[in-house]
Formats: structure tokens, sequence, C-alpha cells
């Protein structure tokens, strides 16, 4: 009888045990992503400032990708809109199977930021009041939904950078499930992007005419 109940005891420790550990999880994911959305936003502004001084870079980095957003056709839009965000998730990938990722893993926000803010500044210099309410209606909601989607694969890759560092100390093995996570939460991310891409594209094509973005 008296094991019976130690044994009760025991378990119910443990499950104490491990619902505070999920808690200290939670918490450090949401910190994490909330440090890297303070991240983004400074980033956002640093790009404003980085156009202010160098506005002769916008034109020639940024006209190549308006013209295609005014003047292409559907396949043309789509790839111009996805090909930047795929590139951005793939070094993200690639940097949480690091042994240093987690370090690393701020930079491609960092980057997604400050291109966000250059935009910004550039669209309007070049079109005044029809640029900033093309970016408010058109490109912002895409933006923002996926740099969001971006901090949630760099959540997962610093975590992936932890489990790596921990195989190569010996403190952990390899485990098939995780790794397999890894990948199946990345294909449904960059999933997200390319539906988004896919919406988004229909609005521009709608939309760019009504702006005269000339």
């Amino acid at each position: 009888m008296t094991k019976v109940i130690n044994l009760r005891k025991y378990t119910k420790t443990r499950l104490n045990k491990r619902k505070k550990d999920d808690v200290k999880t939670s918490i450090r994911e949401e910190k994490y992503k909330v440090l890297l959305l303070v991240i983004s936003i400074f980033s956002i502004l640093l790009g404003c400032i980085i156009f202010k001084y160098n506005k002769e870079y916008g034109n020639i980095i940024f006209n190549g990708f308006f013209s295609t957003l005014k003047s292409g056709n559907f396949v043309q839009v789509f790839l111009n809109l996805i090909r930047l965000n795929l590139c951005f998730f793939i070094l993200v990938f690639f940097i949480g199977t690091s042994f240093i990722g987690k370090i690393l893993v701020f930079i491609p926000p960092m980057l997604k930021s400050i291109i966000i803010g250059y935009i910004s500044s550039f669209m309007y210099y070049e079109y005044k009041t029809n640029g900033i309410m093309f970016c408010l209606i058109v490109l912002y909601p895409y933006l923002a939904i996926t740099t969001s989607s971006l901090i949630f694969a760099v959540n997962e890759s610093a975590f992936m950078s932890n489990y790596v560092r921990s195989i190569i100390t010996h403190k952990n093995t390899a485990d098939d499930t995780s790794i397999k996570l890894y990948f199946m939460r990345y294909l449904i991310l960059i999933g997200i992007n390319i539906i988004c891409a896919f919406i988004n594209t229909l609005f521009i094509i709608y939309f760019v005419p009504k702006f005269n973005l000339v």
C-alpha cells in the first residue's frame, strides 16, 4: 500500500515538473519571438535611414523589381515576390543546422526588415502618396505575414541549433523524429509563403493600374 502511495506521489511530482518545464520552454520561446520582433522593427527604421543617405542604390536595386510588379505577367510577378522570401528561408534553414546557428539566425530577419524599410522609403521617394498607399494596401500585409513566418522559422532554427550542439557535445543522440519535425515545420511555413505570394500576385495585378505608379 505504501509503495502504491509513493508511486502516485512520484508520478504526480514528475507530471508537475514536466508541466513547469513546458511552461518555462513556452516562456523562453515567446521571449525569443518578441526579441526578434523588436529587432525587426528597429531594422525597418534602419532601412529607412540607409535609403536617406543612399538613394542612388535604390534606383539601381529596386527599379527592376518594381518594373516587374507594374508591367509583368502573373508568373513574373509571382516569381519576383517569392524569390527573395525563399532565399531567406533557405538561409535560415541551413543556419539552424549549424553549431553556432543560434547566434547567426538573427541576421536574415534583420536583413529582410532593412529591405522593407528601404522599399518603404523608395516607394515614397519615387511615387509619393500613391507609393505609400500601394505599400499599405498591397505590399505590407504580404510582408507582415511572410516576415512573421520567417520569425517562426528563426525560432525553429534556434532550437534546432541547440539540438545540433547537444549532439556534437555528446549530450544527446540523433533523433529522426526531431529532424523530421524540423523539415515538416519548414515545409508548412514555405507553403504558407507560396500561398501568400499567389494571393498577393492577384492583388498586385488588380491594383497596380489603379495607383498610377509612373
